[in-house]
C-alpha cells in the first residue's frame, strides 16, 4: 500500500502534496477522491491545482464510461451533491468547471430521439458512437431539476459563466430533450439566445446554443414559429453589429440549418419575414462569407494551442495521474473530440446542398438566379485554399503538427499564463481539455466535400444540359 502521509514540516512544499493528492485521485480503491473536493471547494486558492484536480475527474469520468456509459451513475451519486454545494455556495472559481463535468456525465446519456430523427442516425448514440446501450438509459430526475436553476438570469450575468452554461444546455438539448419538452423550456432557452446574441462579448456563443436547438428541437415545434422569431432577432443584431466573428458564426449556422432544413425551407421561412428578403442575407452573409467559413477556422488556433498546452503541462507535472499523451495512449485517444476539420467539412457540405438544391437560385428567372454563380465560385475558391483540399486526416495532422511546435516554442513559466496569471484566481473562463464536446456529425458519410460538389454539378448539368459545365 502507498504511502500519502505528509509530515508537518513538508505543508510548506505544496508541490509534495498537490502530488500526494492526485495519487489519492488515481487510486479510486481508497475512496477519497469525494473528500479532497470538499476540502478544496472551502479554500479554493491555487488555480494551477484546481484546474489539474478537474481535468483529472473529467478524465476518470471519459475513460470509465467509454466503453460502459451506465458506470456515470457512480459518478453522479459521488459528485452531484458536492456540485450542488458549490453551486449553492457561489464558489466562483469552480462554477464553469463543475458545468463542464455536468455537461460530461449528462453527454454519457444517448441522443435524445429528437437528435436521432433531425441527423438520422442510428439509435442508441452516446458522444457520437453508436452503442449496446438501451433506450431506457436516460437522465436521472436530478437533470431536472438542474435544467430550472440554469436558466436563471443572474447566473448568466458574469461572462466566465456563458460557455459553460451554453455547453450544458447543449448537453440538456442534445441529450435530455424530453424533460426540456415537457418543462416547456423551450421558449426560456430562446431568451438566453436573445441575451446573448445582443452582448457584443457573448454574441458568437449565442449561435453555439442555436446549432445546439436547430440538431434537438422537433421540426414540428420549432417550423415555422420559433425559427422566425429567431432570425429576426438575427436581423435586428445585424442593424448594429457586422462584425466578422459575428457574421461568420451566422453564415456556419446557415449552412448547418441546410443540413437540418432544405435550402427552399430555409428561403420560404427567410422571404416570409420581408418580401425578398433573402437578397440581403447572400448579398451581406454568405456570398462574403462562404469562402472564409470553408477555408478558415472558427475556433482560434490560440484555443487550440492552449489546450495542447495544459495537457502538456498536465501529463509533466503529475506524471502520477493515468495519463500518457494523447497519442499514445489508445484508451484516451478514443475518446471522442471535436475535429479541428468537422466544422469546415459541414460549412461546405450546406453551402453546397444549398446551390444544389434552392430552387429560388437555380430556375431560370427566379429570384436569387444572379446569385448561384458568385456564391458557387466563394465555395470553389474556400475548398481550393481550405483544409477540404487534403481529406480530413491530412488536415488534422497539419493542425496538429503546427500546434504541437507552437508549444514546443513556448518557454515553461509561460504556460498555462491565463490560470496563473491571477494570483488571485479570479480567473476568466478556462476550457478543461478531456471536456471538449463532440456534436453530431451531419452527413458523416460525404468525406470530401470536393467529391460531393462535383456530383452535385453533374447532377444539375443533367438536370440542364449545357447550363451548368461539368
Amino acid at each position: 500500500m502507498i504511502d500519502f502521509r505528509i509530515l508537518k514540516e513538508q505543508v510548506s512544499e505544496p508541490q509534495l502534496l498537490i502530488d500526494r493528492l492526485l495519487n489519492i485521485l488515481n487510486n479510486p480503491e481508497y475512496g477519497e477522491s469525494v473528500y479532497v473536493i470538499r476540502a478544496l471547494m472551502r479554500n479554493p486558492c491555487k488555480p494551477d491545482y484546481n484546474h489539474f484536480l478537474f481535468e483529472t475527474i473529467c478524465l476518470c469520468i471519459r475513460l470509465t464510461c467509454a466503453t460502459e456509459p451506465a458506470l456515470v451513475l457512480h459518478f453522479e451519486a459521488a459528485f452531484l451533491p458536492i456540485f450542488q454545494d458549490i453551486l449553492q455556495q457561489d464558489v466562483v472559481e469552480f462554477v464553469p468547471y463543475v458545468f463542464q463535468l455536468i455537461s460530461v456525465m449528462l453527454e454519457q446519456y444517448p441522443l435524445s430521439q429528437t437528435v436521432l430523427t433531425n441527423c438520422k442516425l442510428p439509435s442508441p448514440v452516446i458522444n457520437g458512437m453508436t452503442t449496446g446501450t438501451p433506450n431506457n438509459f436516460r437522465p436521472s430526475q436530478a437533470y431536472s431539476a438542474l435544467l430550472q436553476r440554469i436558466l436563471v438570469p443572474s447566473l448568466w450575468e458574469p461572462n466566465r459563466n456563458v460557455p459553460s452554461l451554453v455547453r450544458l444546455l447543449q448537453a440538456y438539448l442534445l441529450h435530455n430533450m424530453d424533460d426540456v419538452l415537457a418543462a416547456n423550456k423551450i421558449t426560456p432557452i430562446l431568451g438566453v439566445f436573445q441575451k446573448l446574441v445582443n452582448s457584443s462579448i457573448n454574441d458568437v456563443y449565442a449561435f453555439a446554443l442555436l446549432n445546439g436547438i436547430l440538431l434537438s428541437g422537433p421540426k414540428d415545434i420549432l417550423m415555422p414559429t420559433y425559427f422566425r422569431q429567431i432570425f429576426m432577432i438575427i436581423f435586428r443584431r445585424l442593424q448594429s453589429c457586422k462584425r466578422e466573428k459575428f457574421m461568420k458564426a451566422f453564415a456556419s449556422f446557415i449552412a448547418h440549418m441546410v443540413l437540418i432544413y432544405s435550402p427552399n425551407e430555409l428561403i420560404t421561412l427567410v422571404d416570409s419575414i420581408q418580401s425578398n428578403l433573402f437578397a440581403r442575407v447572400l448579398e451581406k452573409v454568405l456570398i462574403p462569407y462562404a469562402e472564409i467559413i470553408i477555408a478558415t477556422p472558427l475556433i482560434s488556433t490560440s484555443g487550440f494551442a492552449n489546450i495542447i498546452i495544459k495537457r502538456k503541462k498536465f501529463t509533466s507535472l503529475y506524471p502520477c495521474v493515468f495519463i500518457c499523451s494523447i497519442s499514445e495512449s489508445a484508451e484516451v485517444s478514443s475518446l471522442p473530440s471535436t475535429s479541428v476539420c468537422t466544422e469546415w467539412r459541414m460549412n461546405s457540405i450546406g453551402l453546397i446542398r444549398f446551390i444544389g438544391e434552392a430552387q429560388a437560385l437555380l430556375t431560370d428567372g427566379s429570384t436569387y438566379r444572379e446569385s448561384w454563380l458568385p456564391l458557387l465560385i466563394k465555395i470553389i475558391t474556400g475548398l481550393a485554399s481550405g483544409p477540404g483540399r487534403g481529406g480530413e486526416a491530412a488536415s488534422d495532422l497539419a493542425v496538429s503538427m503546427a500546434m504541437n511546435s507552437m508549444v514546443d516554442g513556448f518557454q515553461k513559466d509561460e504556460r498555462f499564463i491565463e490560470i496563473d496569471s491571477d494570483p488571485s484566481g479570479q480567473s476568466a473562463y478556462s476550457q478543461l481539455t478531456f471536456a471538449i464536446q463532440k456534436l453530431p456529425d451531419l452527413y458523416a458519410s460525404i468525406t470530401d466535400p470536393r467529391v460531393y460538389l462535383a456530383k452535385t454539378l453533374h447532377d444539375l448539368s443533367n438536370l440542364s444540359p449545357g447550363k451548368v459545365i461539368n
